[in-house]
């Protein structure tokens, strides 16, 4: 199980490296049924963006990130999935264009963190074309 947002982080990384017969979507979605929806709120929170065709954060994606950051950074650090709709059941929702919403995730993540020791990273995961869920780690302040 899942103990913390590093943790969290690291284990996307293996979901994408196979291993089995499953494609990375399945099991993606595995993963955050059966381990991540257990500890959403406390280090982990599924984000779906409001028009997952544009890269661009309108002001109800800013309003959920600033949340985000906020909350994780004032407690032990958390990890934002980007392209997944809560459920149940849970729907992936990938977004497309998914390397300019990385660029703006990131630079909207760093300013709104700059009093912080380090920003969030992020990464993609279960790229399907242009289109993927991201993820981004958001440290403890």
């Amino acid at each position: 199980m899942a103990q913390n947002a590093e943790t969290i982080f690291n284990e996307f990384r293996r979901l994408g490296d196979g291993g089995d017969s499953r494609t990375a979507e399945e099991r993606l979605k595995d993963y955050c049924r059966d381990v991540l929806t257990a500890v959403e709120g406390f280090h982990f929170d599924y984000k779906c963006k409001q028009d997952h065709q544009n890269p661009q954060l309108d002001e109800s994606d800013k309003r959920n990130l600033a949340k985000a950051l906020s909350g994780f950074a004032n407690s032990g650090g958390g990890v934002l999935l980007w392209g997944i709709k809560e459920g149940p059941p849970l729907e992936l929702r990938p977004i497309h264009h998914i390397q300019p919403f990385l660029t703006v995730l990131s630079r909207k993540s760093k300013s709104s963190m700059m009093n912080y020791r380090r920003a969030p990273c992020t990464a993609t995961l279960a790229a399907g074309g242009a289109a993927a869920v991201a993820r981004a780690v958001v440290p403890a302040g």
